[in-house]
């Protein structure tokens, strides 16, 4: 987040986003906005392929440590 820089902390920044400023030296383009996205999406496959190996018992469920996977009937 911090590498397409933060006007308010007076960090610049390193990666020029398409759409930069570079007369005001800010971001026009979204990136906390895409950061947020890339995160979301990957908390949401890791979580799904965990559980895929959880279920599929290729993974010991001694280290599921809290708990949270949980055994699908397939009948």
């Amino acid at each position: 987040m911090f590498s397409g820089g933060e006007p308010g902390l007076g960090i610049p920044a390193i990666i020029k986003y398409p759409g930069f400023d570079h007369e005001r030296q800010i971001q026009l383009f979204p990136h906390r906005t895409l950061a947020m996205l890339i995160v979301l999406v990957t908390h949401v496959v890791v979580s799904y392929a965990t559980n895929h190996l959880f279920n599929e018992k290729k993974i010991s469920k001694k280290l599921d440590i809290l708990q949270v996977s949980r055994q699908v009937d397939k009948t």
